[in-house]
Formats: C-alpha cells, sequence, structure tokens
C-alpha cells in the first residue's frame, strides 16, 4: 500500500518517518525518486516487509543500502514497526526487513493499552455535527416511499454501521429515525433500531412551510402552470400549480451533474399542487427545522448525508436541492445503497421480492435447524431462542456489509445457503478465543500454569511462525488503516455530491483474519504442557492472540454486534 493521507494516525506516523529518513538518505547521496512510493508487501514477508518499487526510483547502490539501514534500524525511532536489515531485490531498489521481535512486542503492547480504543482516530477538525437522514419520514405517501422488503434490513444495517465508522472516525454524529410501522416493528427491535423521541414544534413547522412556499413563488426559479379549463368554472377558483426550476438553479449554481452530481434529466420539481403544498418540499422543510434545532441545541453548523436506497436517488436529489435553496449554508452529501435481489444457489433467476420479515424469518430457520445438527434437539428450548437471534442478525449484518455499498446484495436463498456463515464464523472465532483465555485463567488459578508475566519480559523472538509474523503485520497492526480508510470523502468540503464511504472493508477484514487465524489456531498449539522450556514460547503467543481477540472484538463492535463471551 503506497503512502496516503488518509491511513490512520499511527501507521501514518511510521510511514511518514520511514518516508523521512529515507528522502533524507536519497537526497545526501544524490538519489533520484520520480515519485517515492513506499509499499507495504502483503505475502512473502520473510523476502522483506516494506518496498520502493524500482520504477519508483532509480537503482540503489549498496553504500546506499547500506547508509538507509544505519538510519532505519536505529531502536529508539519513534515507531511501532521496527527494521533489522535493508537489501534489494529483482523488482524493487530497496525492501525493508521488519525487526520482528521488536515490532511483535511494539504492537501487541499498543494494542493492549488501547483496548476498546484501538483503532479510533483522533477528532477530526471540523466544527459539524453529521446528521443522517435516513428511515427519517414526516408521513408515507406514493412520493416519498418507506424502505420496504429485504432492502429495509440492508438500510437499517448500513446505517447502524455508518454511525459508528464515523463515531470512530471522530466526528459527532446525530439521526432522527422515524418510529417503525406496525408491520416492521419486530424487524426494528430484533436489530436494535431506536428513534428518536424528539419531536418538532408543529406550529414552528407549519410557519416555516408557510414561509418556505412563499418565498418559493416570489423566487426566480418558480414557474406557474395556468389552468385552461372552460367545463368547469369551480376549478377557476382552485390555487394554480406551481413548480420550481431545479435545472436553472444547477446551472446558475454551478452545482456538479453526471457521475460525482445531480441527475442530468433533473427539471422541475412540484411546489403546488392540486392537492397543496408538495410532499417534496414538506420533506425539505422538515429536514431543514430538524437539523437547524440539532445545530442550536449542539451549537455547531450540520453536514446532512443522506442515506438512500437505489430507487429514492431522484427523488431525493429533488428534496436535496429544494433543502439547498432553502437552506443556503448547509452542506450535503449523499450515500446511495444497491438494492437486495434473491437467487437460489448457482441459478441467478429471479425470485420472488421477500419481505424483511421473510427474509429474518428464512435465516433464522436456517441458523436453527444448523444449531440442532451441531448441538441436538436441546436447541429448540426457550434458553437458546435468543443466541439463535443474536446469531442470525449477526449473520444478516455481515450479507449487508460484505458487497460495496452501491453494489446489489444478492441473496441466496437456498437451503445449502453459505451466504450467511460469514457471520457465525467470525463469532466462532472469537468466542474460541475467550474460551482459550478462561481456560488458560482457570488452569492459573488451579497452578496448572504460571501468570501471563508483563509483556516486557516476554521474549519474542520464540515467535518464528510465518503465520504468526502475518497475523500480526496484515492484521493487527493495519486495523486502524482499515477503520480510517473507510471514511474516503464524507463531502464536507467537496465538490462531488455523492459521498465516498467503503461499508464493506471491516466486515470482510474481518472474514479475512478470522480465516487465517481459524487456521493457525488449528495448525498450532498454544496453551502447552507446564515445562519450563515451553513456557517462553506459550507466554509470546498468549499475547498475540490477545491482541487478535482485541482486533476482533474491536471490529465486532463496528459492526454492532456485541462480542460473544463463549462458544
Amino acid at each position: 500500500m503506497a503512502a496516503k493521507n488518509n491511513v490512520s494516525e499511527r501507521c501514518d506516523v511510521d510511514l511518514s518517518n520511514l518516508v523521512e529518513l529515507t528522502l533524507k538518505v536519497f537526497e545526501e547521496n544524490s538519489i533520484t525518486a520520480k515519485k517515492l512510493s513506499i509499499c507495504r508487501k502483503t505475502r512473502d514477508l520473510k523476502l522483506g516487509d516494506m518496498v520502493i518499487p524500482r520504477g519508483s526510483c532509480n537503482d540503489v547502490p549498496q553504500q546506499v543500502l547500506d547508509k538507509l539501514a544505519e538510519n532505519t534500524t536505529d531502536p529508539n525511532l519513534p515507531s511501532m514497526l521496527q527494521y533489522s536489515t535493508v537489501s534489494s531485490d529483482k523488482y524493487n531498489s530497496v525492501v525493508f526487513h521488519a525487526n520482528r521481535p521488536q515490532s511483535f512486542k511494539n504492537i501487541i503492547k499498543n494494542t493492549l493499552t488501547e483496548g476498546d480504543n484501538y483503532g479510533e482516530n483522533p477528532v477530526k477538525d471540523s466544527n459539524k455535527v453529521v446528521f443522517i437522514n435516513s428511515l427519517c419520514n414526516i408521513e408515507e405517501t406514493e412520493n416519498l416511499p418507506k424502505c420496504s422488503g429485504a432492502e429495509l434490513i440492508r438500510n437499517i444495517v448500513v446505517l447502524q454501521h455508518l454511525e459508528r465508522i464515523l463515531e470512530t472516525n471522530g466526528y459527532k454524529v446525530s439521526t432522527n429515525v422515524s418510529k417503525s410501522h406496525q408491520e416492521t416493528t419486530d424487524i426494528y427491535e430484533a436489530f436494535g433500531v431506536k428513534w428518536s423521541e424528539t419531536t418538532i414544534d408543529q406550529t414552528a413547522f407549519d410557519q416555516s412551510l408557510k414561509s418556505t412556499v412563499e418565498n418559493i413563488k416570489t423566487c426566480p426559479y418558480q414557474e406557474e402552470i395556468k389552468r385552461y379549463n372552460i367545463l368547469s368554472e369551480s376549478s377557476n377558483s382552485k390555487q394554480s400549480p406551481v413548480i420550481f426550476n431545479l435545472r436553472n438553479f444547477i446551472a446558475e449554481n454551478n452545482l456538479p451533474v453526471g457521475k460525482i452530481g445531480y441527475d442530468k434529466n433533473l427539471s422541475y420539481v412540484d411546489v403546488i399542487t392540486d392537492d397543496g403544498i408538495s410532499d417534496e418540499v414538506k420533506k425539505a422543510v422538515y429536514l431543514s427545522t430538524t437539523t437547524t434545532t440539532t445545530s442550536s441545541n449542539t451549537q455547531q453548523d450540520i453536514h446532512l448525508l443522506h442515506l438512500i436506497s437505489q430507487r429514492q436517488v431522484f427523488l431525493q436529489q429533488q428534496i436535496t436541492l429544494l433543502l439547498q435553496y432553502i437552506s443556503t449554508s448547509l452542506t450535503q452529501s449523499i450515500l446511495v445503497f444497491g438494492d437486495v435481489t434473491s437467487r437460489i444457489g448457482s441459478e441467478n433467476q429471479h425470485q420472488p421480492t421477500f419481505s424483511s420479515q421473510q427474509l429474518y424469518r428464512l435465516r433464522y430457520d436456517q441458523m436453527l435447524e444448523s444449531s440442532i445438527m451441531k448441538y441436538g434437539d436441546e436447541v429448540k428450548e426457550e434458553k437458546w431462542k435468543e443466541r439463535i437471534q443474536y446469531l442470525t442478525v449477526a449473520g444478516l449484518r455481515f450479507e449487508m456489509l460484505t458487497t460495496t455499498v452501491r453494489n446489489n446484495v444478492k441473496l441466496d436463498l437456498g437451503e445449502d445457503c453459505l451466504d450467511n456463515r460469514n457471520g457465525s464464523f467470525v463469532l466462532y472465532n472469537s468466542a474460541r478465543l475467550s474460551t482459550l483465555f478462561k481456560n488458560y485463567h482457570e488452569a492459573v488459578k488451579k497452578g496448572h500454569y504460571p501468570p501471563l508475566p508483563d509483556i516486557d519480559e516476554v521474549d519474542f523472538t520464540a515467535l518464528r511462525e510465518e503465520e504468526e509474523w502475518s497475523l500480526l503485520f496484515n492484521y493487527i497492526y493495519i486495523y486502524p488503516e482499515i477503520v480510517s480508510s473507510c471514511i474516503d470523502d464524507l463531502g464536507l468540503n467537496s465538490t462531488s455530491l455523492l459521498a465516498k464511504i467503503h461499508i464493506h472493508k471491516v466486515a470482510n477484514f474481518l472474514v479475512s483474519f478470522s480465516r487465517s487465524l481459524s487456521s493457525y489456531y488449528s495448525r498450532i498449539h498454544i496453551l502447552v504442557d507446564n515445562k519450563a522450556h515451553l513456557m517462553g514460547t506459550m507466554f509470546a503467543r498468549l499475547y498475540l492472540v490477545k491482541a487478535a481477540h482485541q482486533v476482533l472484538q474491536n471490529g465486532l463492535k463496528l459492526l454492532n454486534i456485541e462480542p460473544p463471551s463463549q462458544l
């Protein structure tokens, strides 16, 4: 991975230090770098960990490599990742080899010291609260449809993850989820959705709505549609419909159009219809009133992030433009999530649309059947119900979050579906490590093992397996970077209307991490016989998996999943 500005603070410091030292040595020795790019390797780590590809700079003589080694292998450098040697190979002008024992100690110690805060980033230099507009409706109409079907579950899951990922990256977040409708109450409860108890002042809203309409009627973007009806005199008494010219508004305000902006087909939006004030204007005024209240309560400006489904994009852009006219100082961006489609097995044939309740029941029944096969008929007892619900919701969260936000989620509805097992697999690995430490502490109490010594007393040269270094270097060390890179562009200061937020990164990271961890755990015995010559390796491995467990727990919490304490 090349050096970027959007990496986590810890990785950024390490990489910045390495880049700075390298540039200094290069300048002193007249080495020309076209565009210095230091990349982190992900495989064949025994051949090196960080590299400068040959295309990035000229060949580096041995004496310069020696000078680089002299400058970068100082153990007193303020970096988590320490280096032992520097070389070159066929493909890279410079190869940095990590000092593994010291790096193991530094990174594991840092992970465990930060604990539940590991992966959190410093507060952003922003005085704005991010207000997420999603599942927030003032009323149901044909023009403002409620989120329905399996799409509702994806909306809930993405919204909750978005809140966590923004807060972890240092943003202040606010939402205003409307109370669920009767038919979706059970889904809201299953996923722990909390709707807002605050309500807007209806009198203030009505006044704002009235003044907004009067303002639009006299603005340069309004157009009145004249009535011509010679058959009905009564129709002449009705107020003529009024529309807002979006195309002119976009052009005069130089707003982005196309892939990064508004739909080029946007032309008009209703302001006044035969039935009165349009739903689009009502929603825009409602959002204006709500964000103004939030800004007043927090004493901070608001950035409004609209989280919407693909089918709601055109309508939301109309509302967004009306809102921009009403509240000129309000910054806005849109995050669009794809639809939820279905298939059976490998067949991509279209399946009937599933409601959120049907999808939840299907996954619940599949989880129940799987648990019965594993644990027997006792699973049917009432005490297992809550656990099956927990596993079902966790599985659905992973199903909805392992796909990039704009892409459709393709659900496999077959009986042998494997799509919903990623969640259970990650939870199983987390629970397995919880059980490991529970067994270890019980053995310590019984005198079977000595207590875990302070990390400064542990000899990490005992960790010689390549898998062990891969777990640390490819997962534990880069976890904060994964979290930070989820927020690419929130749209606070961007000319783009579309926010770039990668909701799939954490879930896919946890799945990949769990596979590597499971492979290692299945091959290596952590708790060994209590023999003096084995204790050093056992302690080092216990610290490694303790750090791995911390990362798994923190990642699960970002997905709104409470880490399990037992199998």
